[in-house]
């Protein structure tokens, strides 16, 4: 039995991770962006379960693109409504954990069936038959190994769901800092420049913006359609020139901060003014650096690779334990299966959230940046013109006290 499990663990396996097959008439690529063999995302939402088990990655990679919520006020209510519980329980089986470890699911179920049917009475008669042994029957797995390995096992999920979750926090604190910090630039550069300077104030707003933009393209898979789309959205914000700059180097977000540090000395600003300024910048330098080290280095292999080893032993083995505890013995089957789901589901949930880039709505909070200063610099330019008119006002009151003395 146990050879016939090490032979099947890997065959299954293999089997569930072929590469991505046509569907619809279009290859499958990860990640899910861009206009041309893609999942899309009403695929993804009309996706069955056997798309999941024979096309798992490329799917799980959408569902990470296309489920990157915003929470407002309706959202809030909704996530604490009081039929929250039955609401949950009603899509378990559309949930996409589920669909993300329906794979490993299905191998326990059938590591089920074949303990129900290796302890049955009609196998027993068989097996004596062909060894030619009548005191021959079917070896027993005692509850004790699983009781006394569970605490290490509950160990392991925990320290995993927790260091992922730890780095998925410090991620989101990372780009509110990223948030809070391109709008005090821009206030500062609003208030702070003269009028003479106006120009720059809107090229340090585009570039402001520029940043989050230009990070999160260096935090994905920088696809050739990321490249197009992050050309695009600079070309609205900054002078071609800049953007060409920007694009053709291979570090983005150090290059955009330079180019803040550049205009930033073209701004006719005292001393203490330029340095309390360029404070905001070295900043943004900690900001790219935090996520890179987040980015760079997951918790370590080792541990992920023993979790996920320990877990699956744990869980294949399961079945051969529970067989004797249960009446009917069938209910072996769907009881393991129901176990598989969840703990498969928390170290699935832990492995989700240890990359939070790709889960955290980044897009969106560049937009959010995008929409509050511009609002600011929109703002500020109706004072131009009345600075300006005020302007043309002294020095033509100058020219004309001139004449006058004169």
């Amino acid at each position: 039995m146990l050879a016939a499990l090490a032979f099947l663990v890997p065959s299954f396996k293999a089997f569930v991770s072929q590469p991505p097959q046509t569907k619809r008439g279009q290859a499958v690529t990860v990640p899910a962006l861009g206009p041309k063999q893609v999942i899309t995302e009403k695929e993804l939402d009309d996706s069955q379960i056997l798309d999941w088990i024979l096309q798992g990655d490329p799917y799980k990679e959408a569902d990470r693109m296309y489920r990157r919520p915003v929470f407002g006020a309706n959202d809030w209510k909704k996530h604490r409504s009081s039929g929250r519980i039955t609401y949950n329980l009603s899509n378990l089986f559309s949930s996409r954990i589920f669909r993300m470890v329906i794979s490993e699911v299905l191998l326990v179920a059938l590591m089920a069936l074949l303990a129900t049917a290796y302890y049955d009475p009609a196998f027993a008669a068989f097996a004596k038959d062909i060894f030619r042994d009548p005191s021959w029957k079917p070896f027993t797995i005692s509850m004790t190994p699983f009781n006394v390995t569970s605490f290490s096992l509950s160990l392991l999920l925990v320290f995993k769901t927790n260091s992922a979750y730890a780095r998925w926090w410090e991620a989101r604190i990372i780009w509110g800092g990223i948030v809070n910090t391109s709008r005090d630039i821009v206030r500062q550069c609003l208030c702070r420049f003269k009028p003479r300077d106006n120009h720059l104030k809107e090229i340090m707003t585009g570039l402001s913006s520029s940043y989050s933009r230009a990070l999160a393209f260096h935090l994905s898979d920088q696809t050739p359609e990321d490249a197009a789309l992050l050309k695009q959205q600079l070309l609205e914000l900054i002078p071609e020139s800049d953007v060409d700059d920007i694009m053709s180097a291979t570090h983005k977000p150090m290059t955009v901060t330079g180019k803040l540090s550049h205009y930033l000395e073209k701004a006719d600003l005292d001393t203490y003014t330029r340095m309390h300024m360029d404070q905001d910048l070295v900043k943004f330098s900690d900001f790219y650096g935090m996520c890179e080290r987040i980015y760079k280095t997951p918790i370590p292999i080792t541990y992920t690779r023993l979790t996920a080893r320990f877990l699956s032993v744990w869980l294949l083995v399961l079945p051969f334990a529970l067989y004797t505890q249960m009446e009917p013995h069938w209910l072996v089957v769907p009881v393991c299966s129901i176990i598989a789901t969840f703990i498969f589901g928390i170290e699935e949930l832990g492995v989700l959230i240890e990359e939070p880039f790709s889960v955290l709505p980044l897009q969106k909070m560049a937009d959010g940046i995008k929409a509050s200063i511009f609002e600011a610099l929109e703002i500020d330019k109706k004072t131009w013109a009345r600075e300006l008119e005020q302007e043309t006002d002294k020095k033509t009151y100058a020219r004309e006290l001139e004449r006058v003395n004169s």
